[in-house]
């Protein structure tokens, strides 16, 4: 029986040193977020900051609250700024070079206890296929435009009966794009603020896509933004100032907006050519560029390089346009003028006979009732600094 055991043990350490090595083999290959359920990299996540000893939760595949400390314990141990809990690229590329490592020395602890040397896992990857599937995804969508534009503007040549409600910039350069139908993407409503992330304060909202914003005292920056600055935001193109929409554009963003701390978020571009600063804005966790496609005040407006969410701003106008809100609510046509007016019957007053005043009147439509139909030559004084209209005192 000794004997058995004695050959069993062998194994038994090498499964056990094999353990953590099959439940950690794949490396983290997508960012991770607050508010993801039932993912299996959350899952890992959670088995990885466990065995790093600062995560103490159920591994439950949930990022809540206990899996956003965790991270926000992993960044400030290891350096990365902001720690604010988003497992996006950088604490990604950290953790896999962790991961590589306890790897290593698995594989060198069972190479000493039993003798068998196994070769060595293949460095993580990068996220290079999914940036060129993003990339083909915005060519696709640029292409589908240019054959829209194309047909609508042989169709317009023989119709003339093409308006919208939604004036778009007029000034030249960059394509405004309309509604595109795009494959399935992520809509983003988590901040990722290892992407240049700033917080300011909104002092001023000057249109449905341009804000001014000043710096929250004693939060560094990671951009110098001075006393004032400018910001348009990424990806949206809302109405000019004298242009239908311009008000209720201005009026939705600054009740998302004015007077409220938000982050903003670089995309490529650090300023445009009139000196403000792009960027993705944030309140908490709305994500206000989005917001305002999705309630109908602005449209979809790709400019590369800044393309990042294009495919959720396009699907966003999409179904603002097809559920018809915001400024996409038809225009009501307004009464012709031409319309028959009701009339309106009013007596003679007893002192038609001698001489009235406005006192012999309850309202100035009475009064200038009287005074068209039975005083003309304003014998009566009613008008009296003669204007066309009687009584103009009276309700």
């Amino acid at each position: 029986m000794k004997g058995k055991i004695k050959k069993i043990y062998p194994v038994l350490v090498f499964v056990g040193l094999l353990i953590p090595l099959f439940s950690f083999a794949q490396t983290f290959e997508k960012d991770l977020f607050f508010g993801l359920s039932n993912d299996p990299g959350v899952a890992k996540l959670q088995e990885f900051l466990t065995i790093e000893g600062i995560y103490s939760g159920p591994i439950t595949g949930n990022f809540f609250s206990l899996t956003l400390e965790g991270v926000k314990k992993l960044q400030f141990r290891e350096g990365i700024s902001p720690a604010a809990g988003y497992f996006g690229s950088i604490t990604r590329a950290r953790a896999n070079e962790i991961l590589s490592s306890q790897i290593q020395a698995s594989n060198q602890q069972i190479a000493q206890e039993t003798g068998r040397v196994l070769s060595p896992s293949p460095a993580p990857q990068l996220d290079v296929i999914s940036s060129l599937q993003n990339q083909v995804l915005i060519l696709q969508q640029q292409i589908a435009f240019l054959l829209e534009q194309f047909k609508s503007q042989q169709t317009s040549a023989n119709s003339s009966n093409s308006s919208s409600s939604l004036a778009p910039n007029p000034t030249p350069g960059p394509t405004y794009i309309p509604a595109i139908t795009p494959t399935s993407a992520p809509v983003p409503t988590i901040i990722p603020p290892e992407i240049s992330a700033t917080t300011a304060i909104v002092d001023y909202v000057i249109d449905g896509d341009t804000i001014s914003i000043y710096d929250i005292s004693g939060v560094p920056p990671a951009i110098e933004l001075g006393n004032r600055e400018r910001v348009r935001l990424i990806g949206i193109d809302t109405p000019e100032r004298g242009t239908t929409g311009y008000i209720e554009a201005r009026n939705k963003l600054s009740g998302l907006t004015l007077n409220k701390s938000v982050i903003l978020v670089k995309d490529v571009s650090e300023r445009d050519r009139y000196g403000r600063l792009l960027r993705y804005l944030y309140v908490g966790n709305l994500f206000v560029n989005l917001e305002m496609v999705k309630q109908g005040y602005a449209s979809a407006y790709t400019y590369p390089p800044d393309v990042k969410y294009s495919a959720s701003f396009l699907a966003a106008e999409r179904e603002a346009r097809s559920k018809k809100v915001g400024l996409w609510v038809p225009a009501q046509p307004q009464p012709s003028q031409s319309s028959p007016v009701s009339p309106v019957s009013f007596t003679v007053p007893g002192c038609a006979q001698t001489d009235c005043d406005c006192a012999d009147f309850s309202t100035h439509a009475y009064a200038q009732w009287f005074y068209e139909n039975y005083d003309p030559s304003n014998k009566h004084r009613l008008d009296g600094d003669k204007d066309g209209s009687a009584c103009e005192s009276l309700p």
